[in-house]
């Protein structure tokens, strides 16, 4: 995924931005801002849904992670060999 400030088509887009803000300037400002702020909070919640896949990715790439996932693994391996242990011993 490319930035826009490093985008090929940077100046083409600028040209959009520019003819939303003339036809902005002829609305009536409540429209206007309403409109302004639909988009933003818009743009934040598609951010938002990246954001938290990419958090998700990097918490699974921490080393503590797989720490607690070998020892989850290995907690569960010792309770299964004790509980074995302590049945054989029993009878």
């Amino acid at each position: 995924m490319t930035l826009l400030k490093d985008s090929e088509h940077k100046e083409s887009i600028q040209q959009l931005h520019a003819e939303l803000w003339k036809q902005l300037e002829s609305q009536d400002e409540m429209q206007a801002k309403a409109f302004l702020e639909q988009s933003i909070q818009q743009f934040q919640e598609n951010n938002r849904t990246e954001s938290v896949w990419g958090e998700a990715v990097e918490f699974v790439r921490t080393p503590w992670f797989w720490v607690s996932v070998l020892a989850g693994s290995l907690a569960v391996c010792l309770a299964c060999f004790v509980f074995l242990w302590a049945a054989l011993k029993v009878e």
